[in-house]
């Protein structure tokens, strides 16, 4: 049996999650936005009945093994256009080197589903923006972390609106939102503090160049608008929700052409960052291609 160990501890250790995954053990605070106070990773290349122990028992048997020499943590941002697959890559990333990820493109969405449920939408679909403005500190946008998955789940003002803020209807209504000047401001506050600790992967459109632009690695993700719609519109289907092959693509090319001219930090790729086009590639081959990059970046 082979085993190897991975830990990253900060401050007093209280293991309050545990999850059980293939050949993954992650440990995080329940608590909203709370700093992680440990985070384990272990790899076994056998079965074994250690994948059933709790964290602190695995703790207690580190001494036996070999602990892997901890690599810089840094900071990883992650851009792109639209239904790119930005954030399976980036949750997928995340969860394989032991690092926080965060949706800075739900954020805006939660603001969006804000903005519909509060009738902030003229029948015309322009936005009410004196009375959003009014509203933006009401706005409270945090994660909670989902014990089954391991992965976060976006709050709006305490309420879970994950499934909510997927939907077409948000898609259709969300980039003329992240337009709003005031609406950037004060999301990339909540991102950079969220942030501030490094060991995390965020994705979204301006990562890279406003909310990180010292990120140790950037990568900005495209693919063709056609391929980005077929995406789209699979992920609708396979989740029972109606969709339609010409709305989306239509919904694909309007949402790049407002990101890439809106006035406050226009979706463009870093001068340092990689460029990924993700057209033909596998989900394994984008994820192999991801580490590398991780390792190089954290050597």
């Amino acid at each position: 049996m082979c085993i190897s160990l991975w830990i990253y501890l900060r401050g007093p250790v209280q293991i309050v999650a545990c999850t059980t995954e293939s050949i993954r053990i992650e440990v995080y605070n329940r608590t909203a936005n709370a700093k992680p106070i440990a985070r384990i990773y272990v790899s076994i290349n056998s079965t074994c009945p250690l994948l059933d122990f709790y964290p602190e028992k695995l703790l207690s048997l580190k001494p036996n093994y070999k602990v892997q020499e901890k690599m810089k943590k840094i900071t990883i941002a992650i851009d792109g256009f639209s239904s790119c697959g930005k954030s399976t890559m980036a949750k997928d990333l995340a969860k394989e080197i032991g690092y926080i990820y965060i949706d800075s493109g739900a954020m805006y969405r939660a603001v969006t589903l804000y903005c519909i449920e509060h009738n902030l939408f003229g029948p015309d679909g322009e936005i009410k923006t004196d009375e959003l403005k009014q509203d933006i500190d009401k706005i409270h946008i945090s994660f909670r972390l989902d014990p089954v998955t391991s992965l976060p789940r976006t709050c709006l003002n305490g309420n879970d609106v994950e499934e909510r803020i997927r939907t077409l209807e948000v898609s259709s209504k969300v980039s003329p939102i992240a337009t709003l000047g005031f609406v950037r401001e004060a999301l990339v506050r909540q991102q950079q503090e969220l942030g501030k600790e490094k060991g995390i992967v965020m994705d979204g459109r301006d990562i890279g160049t406003t909310v990180f632009p010292d990120a140790e690695l950037k990568i900005f993700v495209t693919a063709s608008p056609a391929i980005r719609a077929q995406r789209r519109y699979d992920e609708l289907r396979a989740k029972g929700q109606p969709a339609s092959y010409e709305d989306i693509l239509h919904n694909v090319e309007e949402r790049d052409r407002i990101d890439q001219s809106r006035e406050v930090s226009p979706l463009r790729k870093a001068d340092d960052a990689i460029l990924l086009d993700n057209s033909h590639m596998t989900i394994t081959e984008q994820k192999e291609w991801l580490i590398n990059q991780f390792k190089r970046a954290a050597q």
